[in-house]
């Protein structure tokens, strides 16, 4: 027969597994109140068997239903569940399960080189190239995410930026004894749709960011 101690300490446990769990669900969590037009054309895309369906009288009623909706969901889970969430930013145990809401218009693609002396730039990475320098680590789940951060430009992420390049400089420093110089970038990246995407035979590529030099010999 468990003790009470042991009773006690099951139903604890099962109470915080199970407010982690409706805390988690994936419901809107932000109420739209500026509507961008890649929010719209996501709710279009989503909705468009209700509009073939005669459910939605028209794409404008389609993207307000589910604006208000929307809308609804945050403010009845924010009243709902606000015990909940005081109760986690004590503990530290937020988790939730919401990926990506939708696909945005544009991404950033790292290109890292390194040169010796006045040469030419040499590619050490490129994601879909052959570029392959580091990628078991640059490619890895965690750091993608790392990465991910800066492909778009936000001027307060600029110093984090610099020390992720300078980090790996150093690694380009060692692996690469002759080169004197490492630079790091962003390609923008159109992200089409997939007609597009095949009609131009690939994504479409546009201007650089972020590009930062580093002399390598300061770091050897």
């Amino acid at each position: 027969m468990p003790t009470r101690r042991a009773q006690i300490l099951a139903v604890l446990i099962l109470a915080h597994l199970a407010q982690i769990t409706i805390s988690s669900v994936p419901l809107p969590k932000k109420a739209i109140t500026d509507l961008k037009p890649r929010h719209r054309q996501a709710i279009v895309s989503w909705g468009t068997p209700l509009l073939a369906l005669g459910l939605a009288r028209s794409e404008d009623d389609l993207v307000a239903d589910a604006v208000r909706l929307n809308n609804a969901i945050v403010s009845t889970r924010s009243e709902a569940l606000s015990p909940l969430f005081r109760w986690q930013k004590r503990t530290g145990t937020q988790q939730s399960w919401r990926m990506f809401g939708d696909v945005p218009a544009y991404g950033g693609r790292l290109q890292l080189h390194a040169r010796t002396g006045d040469g030419p730039w040499l590619p050490l990475f490129e994601d879909h190239s052959d570029a392959d320098w580091m990628a078991d680590l640059l490619t890895q789940g965690r750091l993608r995410g790392v990465r991910s951060a800066y492909s778009t430009k936000v001027r307060k992420r600029r110093q984090q930026y610099r020390r992720l390049v300078t980090w790996l400089a150093r690694h380009a420093a060692t692996d690469f004894p002759q080169a004197t110089e490492f630079r790091a970038r962003y390609q923008k990246v159109a992200i089409g749709k997939p007609s597009a995407v095949r009609a131009q035979g690939g994504l479409k590529l546009g201007g650089h960011y972020w590009e930062a030099v580093v002399d390598l010999e300061t770091l050897r």
